[in-house]
């Protein structure tokens, strides 16, 4: 610092300090009191790292994690309707096979096929 910055800083400081002994008691004491919890204040980084921020946050999240892993991850169970779907996929395959080659050019086939999965259609609306 120059000498014209130190003369300068000792005249406001020597300002302030006379506004300063002109306050009233009172004043001077709430002034401190201020001043005191102002510096105890803690920034806000320091407030949300603080521990006592943390631990509920990580239980929170890692309550979340757990839901997540158990209900929205895991495999859907098959429905009994894909369970049927799935038997007489099996059923027409069996029906299907080798030996049922010469039916497939059989017009009647087709005929009882439609007539008996219409059949199977209406018990399971009758059922349902």
């Amino acid at each position: 610092m120059n000498d014209k910055e130190q003369e300068f800083e000792q005249r406001v400081r020597t300002a302030l300090d006379a506004d300063l002994n002109a306050l009233d008691t009172g004043t001077r004491s709430r002034l401190a009191m201020a001043r005191a919890a102002a510096f105890e204040q803690q920034s806000f980084l320091a407030r949300w790292f603080s521990v006592d921020n943390w631990m509920p946050l990580t239980a929170v999240a890692a309550s979340l994690m757990l839901a997540v892993s158990l209900f929205v991850l895991r495999p859907a169970a098959d429905s009994p309707v894909q369970v049927a779907q799935a038997d007489t996929d099996v059923a027409l395959e069996v029906m299907l096979g080798d030996e049922a080659q010469d039916s497939v050019s059989d017009p009647d086939f087709f005929v009882a096929m439609d007539a008996m999965l219409l059949i199977d259609d209406e018990e399971e609306k009758n059922a349902g």
